[in-house]
């Protein structure tokens, strides 16, 4: 019987499975080779960006650091620590804390403190450090009366206005809203300072909800919503300028996009009293001021420096100011009785302003303003300047700077401090550096001389620092520490 032989494959055959199958091979180990390859650099660019904090430059010029822990984890630690607080024995508004720090940057919001007798220098690892303890979110500052020091914070879903015992850091009362401010680049939570007047504080939300409380126990007087109240949107970066009262009116600015800019509340009541200029607004905080020996509101919107009167909202003079994204975000200084200084980052710089008054035909006085100079010598970004002794002191976008302000010359440039805050005490710069860095510096037109750094905090730092009674009060999204700076001598 015959059988049936399989057919024997030829060499051509064989040759080209071996190749199919070769090539199969390659295709699947190079596949598996660039996974292996992209995953080796997702983890070594997260890696590197936690270890070196990555920074990148935006259209605004921002500089975030990456932070890998959750809110959540933020805001578990920080109630652990308050409900740890509730059992503890507290020593209520010490009777030796006797000075102030009531408004954003001070009593005249330009960061100069009267403060003397400090330390001349502090140890390598810092001065003696009262109290540290977490903190919410949020980019305020404190401000400080009567042994209790404020500020406002983000905590889950709530802006919370907190105080706290200025000596010891307990918390004495806190009160929450529903609202939640969220931005990948700068950051999450509330940016203005609250502001103290009398026996009641007022604090502005990043979504425009101006705040009245009695100051001595959070009790709620009124509430006002800047934006939904006149129909308007935020802005980009959320409202960030300090509420401002001066005699029975509160001020505040919101974001100006479709209607009046300018706001005047009642003080004691709320109710809306003054609505002028319809211009968009920037991150400026009002400042109360005195020109040519006239009382005036001064505001920096996204395209003027302006002067309004107190009590009617009336545009005295306006000079221009526009900066390329329209983020015109630090103080100007009032120099003398009829000049002003005023800078911006995003390549904008600085200049001197002339004020001029006369009477015109109809016998009302008539302000003007005019430049002095300009220049690029110092670009503050959202970090003000300091006059001191004829002489501006300032961050040139993150480096400090030394001006001669009757020329707007360059004395000096050095010291790297990024982004961060500096106030002046005791004839020497505080720096509070954008790493956390806190550093003590000569204000000195004769050259940079750094007396003392050390490391106070240890994340993203832009929030000014606050100084009463020789205590230091820092702050950023982590935590809030105070340093001792008194000297013993």
């Amino acid at each position: 019987m015959s059988q049936e032989e399989d057919p024997i494959p030829d060499a051509g055959m064989i040759a080209q499975t071996r190749n199919a199958a070769n090539s199969l091979r390659s295709t699947l180990s190079f596949v598996r080779w660039g996974l292996a390859g992209i995953v080796c650099l997702i983890l070594l660019s997260v890696v590197g960006m936690y270890a070196l904090r990555g920074r990148w430059e935006t259209q605004g010029n921002l500089t975030p650091y990456f932070d890998f822990e959750s809110p959540e984890t933020k805001f578990s630690r920080l109630e652990k620590n308050r409900a740890q607080q509730e059992g503890a024995l507290s020593v209520k508004n010490p009777s030796n804390i006797v000075s102030s720090w009531p408004e954003y940057r001070g009593s005249e919001r330009d960061g100069y403190s009267k403060e003397t007798n400090l330390l001349e220098s502090w140890p390598s690892d810092g001065p003696p450090e009262i109290y540290r303890q977490p903190v919410g979110l949020g980019f305020a500052g404190f401000v400080i009366r009567d042994g209790k020091a404020y500020t406002i914070e983000q905590r889950r879903e709530h802006e919370v206005i907190t105080c706290y015992e200025f000596g010891t850091g307990h918390e004495l009362w806190a009160y929450k809203y529903n609202a939640y401010f969220k931005e990948q680049l700068g950051g999450d939570g509330p940016r203005a300072t609250p502001t103290l007047s009398g026996e009641l504080i007022y604090s502005l939300g990043a979504e425009g909800l101006l705040v009245c409380l009695r100051a001595d126990t959070g009790e709620h007087v009124w509430t006002a919503n800047i934006l939904s109240d006149l129909e308007e949107k935020n802005l980009e970066w959320a409202m960030a300028g300090s509420p401002l009262v001066v005699e029975d009116i509160v001020y505040v600015t919101n974001s100006g996009l479709t209607g009046e800019s300018f706001l005047g509340y009642d003080k004691l009541t709320g109710e809306l009293k003054i609505k002028a200029l319809e211009e968009q607004q920037a991150y400026v905080s009002l400042m109360d001021v005195e020109i040519l020996s006239k009382k005036q509101i001064l505001n920096i919107s996204a395209f003027y420096m302006n002067s309004f009167e107190p009590g009617t909202g009336q545009l005295l003079w306006s000079f221009p100011w526009a900066t390329e994204y329209r983020n015109n975000c630090s103080q100007p200084l009032v120099i003398s009785q009829d000049k002003i200084f005023v800078s911006s980052g995003y390549g904008k710089g600085c200049a001197l302003v002339q004020i001029t008054k006369h009477d015109n035909d109809s016998q009302n006085v008539v302000f003007g303003a005019s430049e002095i100079w300009s220049n690029l010598n110092m670009k503050n970004k959202f970090n003000s300047s300091i006059l001191h002794e004829g002489h501006v002191y300032g961050l040139d976008d993150g480096i400090l700077v030394c001006l001669d302000i009757e020329t707007g010359k360059r004395k000096w440039k050095k010291g790297r401090y990024g982004y961060g805050q500096l106030i002046h005490a005791d004839g020497k710069l505080i720096v509070l550096g954008e790493r956390g860095q806190l550093a003590l510096v000569e204000a000195s037109p004769e050259g940079w001389k750094e007396i003392s750094k050390f490391q106070a905090l240890n994340a993203k730092t832009w929030n000014v620092p606050a100084l009463a009674d020789g205590l230091l009060l820092i702050r950023n999204s982590d935590e809030m520490v105070c340093y001792d700076l008194k000297s013993t001598k």
